[in-house]
């Protein structure tokens, strides 16, 4: 599956339980995994790609300040515990 995100209308924090997803943006992919989450840009336009199918939790969020530009990618040291609180 591949879509276009166009002017992302919210920050996103996206985690990977299982499968994995490619974001690009600006020609530079990143690669949500197990064991990272990601935070998706405010207004950005982004393509994804779906490369192996999988669960992909989303938490739309807003914030008072300016938070980033560019996806950032954050390692998940004890997902499973952490995912398992959050989601199940």
């Amino acid at each position: 599956r591949n879509e276009v995100i166009t002017s992302r209308v919210s920050y996103g924090l996206s985690f990977c339980i299982t499968g994995q997803i490619t974001y690009t943006h600006k020609g530079v992919n990143y690669v949500s995994k197990k064991g990272y989450a990601i935070i998706l840009p405010k207004g950005e336009t982004y393509q994804l790609y779906g490369d192996k199918k999988g669960s992909f939790p989303v938490i739309n969020f807003d914030t008072a300040e300016h938070l980033c530009d560019t996806p950032c990618l954050i390692p998940i040291d004890d997902e499973g515990l952490f995912l398992t609180d959050v989601f199940y």
